[in-house]
C-alpha cells in the first residue's frame, strides 16, 4: 500500500476539529485509557465513542478507572487540573479584560529552540502568551504578540526579510 499524504481518513475528521464544542476522542492503542496522555482520561471523563483499543476508562470498568485515578493523583495532585487558567482581574494600566490572551498556562514551558512559536509549545497551542511560570529560553509569545495578532509578528518578519531562527539571522533572498 503506497501512503498518499493528500488522502486523509475523513471517519473521524470532526474529532480533529479545534472548534468543535464536542470533547476530544482518544485513539489509545496500548494505554488502555487509564494514563494521563489519554484526552478523555485528563479531562476527568468517560470514552464515549473513541477508536482505543480495550478501554477501562468506562463505567463498566470503573474500579480500574477509581484506582487509576487514584494512583495518578498520590503521584500528582495537580494531574487533573485543567492546564489553563483565567485570572479574576484586569490589568488596570491597559484596561485589558480577561479573555484568552490574558489567560495562563498553570505549569509553564520549558521550550529551548522556537521561541515558543510553534504548537509543541502548550502556551502557544492553547492561544496564551508565555508567562513568569514558564522557564522558556528566548520567547517572542508574550503579550504583545497577542494583543497585535498573532499573524502580525510572522507577517513582520517576512516583510522584513529576515528571520532569526535559533539565533541566526537568516535574510530572504528576492527571486
Amino acid at each position: 500500500m503506497i501512503f498518499n499524504p493528500s488522502v486523509q481518513n475523513t471517519a473521524n475528521k470532526e474529532d480533529r476539529d479545534p472548534n468543535s464544542n464536542q470533547p476530544k476522542k482518544c485513539n489509545c492503542k496500548q494505554s488502555r485509557c487509564i494514563k494521563l496522555y489519554c484526552e478523555c482520561y485528563a479531562s476527568g471523563t468517560y470514552c464515549n465513542g473513541c477508536h482505543c483499543v480495550k478501554c477501562l476508562n468506562n463505567n463498566v470498568t470503573e474500579n480500574w478507572r477509581k484506582q487509576a485515578i487514584q494512583t495518578t493523583l498520590e503521584r500528582n495532585p495537580q494531574a487533573f487540573q485543567p492546564k489553563i487558567s483565567t485570572p479574576h482581574s484586569k490589568i488596570p494600566e491597559k484596561g485589558i479584560e480577561i479573555n484568552q490572551q490574558t489567560a495562563k498556562h498553570n505549569k509553564g514551558c520549558a521550550c529551548k529552540k522556537s521561541g515558543c512559536m510553534k504548537k509543541y509549545c502548550e502556551c502557544f497551542q492553547a492561544g496564551v502568551p508565555c508567562s513568569e511560570i514558564c522557564k522558556c529560553t528566548d520567547c517572542h509569545n508574550n503579550l504583545q504578540y497577542h494583543m497585535n495578532g498573532r499573524d502580525n509578528e510572522y507577517g513582520n518578519m517576512i516583510q522584513q526579510n529576515s528571520i532569526n531562527l535559533y539565533g541566526f539571522s537568516i535574510k530572504q533572498r528576492a527571486l
